[in-house]
């Protein structure tokens, strides 16, 4: 299958769960950038709002994440919400979900906006002094 094809059915799919396919912008407002590789390699997504079921072509497929929105985001390993999560501030970044203090790459399967850029209540990506 040739690239353009490939690119045109992951745009199709994007459209249909309402997801953009996109470039990391600096100064970015809004949604939660990720990509499926580590430091932002592969296929990137821009997710602008909560998605408690992901679908199985991107379920289990963020390795790296960047959260643009003026709130905070938690990832979590299954879907609707349940078992580990984790919390990512406005303006964080993770690069690589794989690193040994989170063990989270390729493990998001529902993810959360929360309404204010506070990770109270859930465990942060980065502790703040």
């Amino acid at each position: 299958m040739s690239r353009g094809v490939r690119v045109l059915g992951v745009l199709a799919v994007a459209v249909l769960v309402g997801v953009g396919v996109s470039a990391p912008a600096q100064g970015r407002s809004g949604g939660l950038w990720n990509s499926n590789d580590s430091w932002y390699e592969g296929y990137s997504r821009i997710f602008g709002g909560s998605n408690a079921n992901m679908p199985s072509y991107y379920s289990d497929k963020i390795s790296a994440i960047r959260n643009y929105d003026s709130v905070a985001w938690v990832l979590f390993d299954d879907k609707y919400y349940e078992d580990r999560r984790f919390c990512i501030r406005p303006g964080e970044s993770v690069p690589d979900l794989g690193a040994p203090q989170w063990k989270f790459n390729d493990k998001t399967s529902s993810v959360l906006r929360l309404t204010t850029a506070s990770c109270a209540g859930y465990p942060a990506f980065y502790t703040i002094g």
